[in-house]
C-alpha cells in the first residue's frame, strides 16, 4: 500500500511537473505523457498512450534507436541536444536528459526522458554568433582598409595620369580606363565590408533618388550583358530622402549586378520609383514615419525559394558559382536600408523572378546637388603652395605630379617631422596643407596643429585610408576640415582643394 501510494505521487509530481516528461516501454511505447509534453508537441495524452514515441523524426529515428540501446546495455543517464517534431510537422531542438528504468531486479523495463524546448536560445545564440562574425569582419575591414586603400589609390592614380597623356583615338586610353574601373570597384568591394560592418564614412544628404539613379544609368549598363534590357521608371514628383549617395548608388548596383546574375539566359531588370503613404494603403509594417520613397528593382530570372529566400540577407550566403560571388551584396544593402532607417521587401518564386522593394523615409528639405561628375576638368587649376605629406610613396608621388600639372607649387614630407621641417624652412606662404590622418609617430592630426600654430594662413584638407571607426576613436575628426576617404580620384582632390581654398579666400575677405 506505501509503495502504492508513492508510486501515485510520483505520478502526480511527473504530471505537473512544467518540464515535457516522457517514459516508454523497452518497445518504445509510451507509458508517460505529461502536460508540459502536450503543450510542447501537440498530442493529447490519449492519442499516444501504447503507441510509438511520435516526436522523433523520420531521418534521427536510426540514431535514436542506437542512442537507446547503448543507455540500457550501461544502464546510464544520458544527456543530448537533439531534435524533434511536433504535431504540426516544425521542429524543435531540444536539449533532453533520459535515463533507463529499471524493476526491482535491476532488469531495464523502458526510458524515462526530461526535455526542455531549447529552440529559441539555439537561435539567439545563432544570432549571436552572426553579430560576432558581422564585428569581426567589421574589425578585420577597419584595420586592412588604410593598406588596401592607399593601393586601390596608388594603382587609381597612376592610371588616371596616364589616361590624362595618352591622346584621344590611342587604344591604350581604353585600357587606362578600364585600370581605373576597376579600381573602382575593388573600392565598392572595400565599402561593402565597412559598410557591413558599419565602420564606413557615412554622410547623408538631401537628395532626389530620380537623379541619383538617372546619373547611374550609364555605368550600370555596362555592368550587364548585351541580352539584358534595363529599363527606369521614375515617378514625376517623387520625394526626396536623406541618404548617403554613395551608399544609396551601392545599393543599386549590388541589386542590378544580383538580378544580372539570375538571368543568364537574358532577360529584363526594372528599376522604379514611387511615393508610399501608409494612410493609402492596407499596410502590416510598423514603420516610424508615414510617408516612405519607394525603390523597386525587380527582374525575370530564376527567382528563389522559400528556404534560399530566408537565407539571402545572412553574410557570406550566396547561391553563385565559386569566385562568382562573396555573400556580402545583399548583407550589405540590407544594412545600409536600415541605417538610413528604411525597410526592405523581398517576393520571389521559382522561374518567376523576384523584386526587391526598398522604403526610405521621406524627408523635408532643400535639395543638395551632387557636385560635379568625376570627369569634368573645370576648377582643378591653381597657383598656391601645397604642403603634401603622405607615407605611401606611390600615393605621394602621384598626387605630387597632378597637382603640379595643374599649377600648384608642391613641397612633399613622407612623415610628420619631416613636414614640421619643410614648414620651418620654406620662406614663402604655405597655402594648404594636403596630409594623411594615419601616420607613424606622428598623426596627421598632431602634423596641422603644429603647423597652423606656426603658419596661421595655411589651411588642412586631410586624407586617409581608415574607416569613420577607427578615426572616431582616436579623436581626430574636426567638423571644420575636410577629409578625403582613400581611394579617391585625382579629379576629386583637385576640385576639393580648389573649392576649399577658394571657399577660406572669400571667408577671410568678409
Amino acid at each position: 500500500m506505501a509503495e502504492e501510494a508513492l508510486r501515485k505521487a510520483n505520478e502526480t509530481s511527473v504530471y505537473k511537473s512544467p518540464v515535457p516528461i516522457i517514459a516508454s516501454d523497452i518497445h518504445g511505447n509510451v507509458t508517460i505523457w505529461n502536460g508540459a509534453a502536450e503543450e510542447v508537441f501537440g498530442w493529447a495524452e490519449q492519442e499516444v498512450m501504447g503507441k510509438p514515441i511520435p516526436i522523433i523524426p523520420a531521418d534521427d529515428r536510426q540514431q535514436a534507436t542506437r542512442t537507446y540501446a547503448r543507455m540500457f546495455a550501461a544502464s546510464t543517464i544520458t544527456a543530448l541536444q537533439v531534435r524533434r517534431q511536433r504535431r504540426d510537422g516544425s521542429l524543435v531542438t531540444i536539449s533532453l536528459s533520459a535515463a533507463p528504468l529499471l524493476d526491482s531486479e535491476l532488469r531495464v523495463r523502458g526510458v524515462i526522458e526530461f526535455l526542455t524546448d531549447i529552440t529559441r536560445n539555439c537561435e539567439l545564440e545563432e544570432q549571436l554568433r552572426q553579430m560576432q562574425k558581422i564585428e569581426a569582419i567589421g574589425k578585420l575591414a577597419g584595420g586592412v582598409a588604410h593598406d588596401f586603400n592607399n593601393i586601390l589609390m596608388a594603382i587609381s592614380s597612376y592610371s588616371e595620369l596616364l589616361f590624362r597623356k595618352i591622346p584621344l583615338g590611342d587604344p591604350c586610353r581604353e585600357y587606362a580606363e578600364e585600370v581605373m574601373k576597376a579600381t573602382e570597384r575593388g573600392s565598392f568591394l572595400t565599402q561593402g565590408l565597412l559598410a557591413f560592418g558599419r565602420k564606413q564614412v557615412v554622410s547623408p544628404r538631401v537628395l532626389d533618388l530620380n537623379s541619383l539613379i538617372d546619373d547611374q544609368l550609364s555605368l550600370l549598363k555596362r555592368l550587364i550583358d548585351e541580352n539584358i534590357e534595363l529599363t527606369f521608371q521614375p515617378q514625376v514628383d517623387l520625394g526626396l530622402v536623406c541618404v548617403d549617395p554613395g551608399q544609396m548608388q551601392q545599393i543599386v548596383m549590388n541589386l542590378v549586378i544580383n538580378a544580372r546574375d539570375a538571368m543568364p539566359a537574358g532577360g529584363t531588370i526594372s528599376v522604379a520609383t514611387s511615393n508610399f503613404d501608409r494612410h493609402n494603403f492596407e499596410f502590416e509594417k510598423n514603420f516610424k514615419t508615414d510617408a516612405h520613397v519607394v525603390l523597386t528593382v525587380g527582374d525575370n530570372g530564376c527567382g528563389m525559394n522559400a528556404d534560399t529566400k530566408s537565407h539571402i540577407f545572412e553574410p557570406f550566403f550566396t547561391t553563385k558559382g565559386q569566385g562568382r560571388g562573396t555573400g556580402l551584396g545583399l548583407a550589405t544593402v540590407l544594412d545600409i536600408v536600415q541605417q538610413s532607417a528604411g525597410d526592405i521587401e523581398v517576393h520571389s518564386e521559382p522561374g518567376r523572378g523576384s523584386t526587391f522593394t526598398i522604403y526610405l523615409p521621406r524627408v523635408a528639405g532643400v535639395l543638395e546637388e551632387l557636385g560635379a561628375p568625376a570627369d569634368e576638368h573645370i576648377g582643378v587649376r591653381g597657383t598656391e603652395t601645397i604642403l603634401l605629406v603622405e607615407d605611401e610613396d606611390s600615393v605621394r608621388e602621384a598626387s605630387a605630379e597632378y597637382l603640379r600639372d595643374n599649377g600648384y607649387q608642391v613641397l612633399k614630407a613622407s612623415c610628420g617631422a619631416q613636414a614640421l621641417e619643410v614648414a620651418k624652412q620654406y620662406c614663402g606662404p604655405i597655402h594648404l596643407l594636403l596630409t594623411d590622418l594615419v601616420m607613424p609617430q606622428m598623426s596627421g592630426k598632431e602634423l596641422a596643429d603644429h603647423v597652423t600654430a606656426m603658419r596661421q594662413e595655411t589651411s588642412v584638407v586631410f586624407m586617409s585610408g581608415y574607416s569613420n571607426d577607427l578615426l572616431s576613436n582616436q579623436q581626430v575628426l574636426d567638423p571644420e576640415r575636410i577629409l578625403l576617404q582613400k581611394p579617391f580620384r585625382l579629379e576629386k582632390l583637385g576640385r576639393c582643394i580648389r573649392e576649399y581654398l577658394d571657399g577660406q579666400t572669400l571667408a577671410a575677405a568678409k
